[in-house]
């Protein structure tokens, strides 16, 4: 199990980012003690948020104009 700010250095992301994520119910986490608690992360709900978060190259056909200017 992990901390929020293991999840987020093996990430590169900020705490901020990993709380947000647990707060939109989009990354998984154990809480423990009363209301906010101590939040621990495993390796199996991190693995399901990267799945969940990957995204597939788009043809720039599909892009929004704002983007097209992007070499994705």
């Amino acid at each position: 199990m992990m901390t929020v700010k293991q999840v987020a250095e093996r990430l590169n992301v900020s705490m901020g980012t990993v709380y947000a994520a647990i707060e939109r119910g989009e990354l998984k986490c154990y809480r423990f003690g009363r209301r906010s608690g101590t939040i621990r992360v495993s390796e199996e709900y991190l693995g399901e948020y990267l799945a969940s978060s990957r995204v597939e190259r788009q043809s720039v056909d599909t892009l929004p104009y704002r983007f097209k200017h992007l070499n994705l």
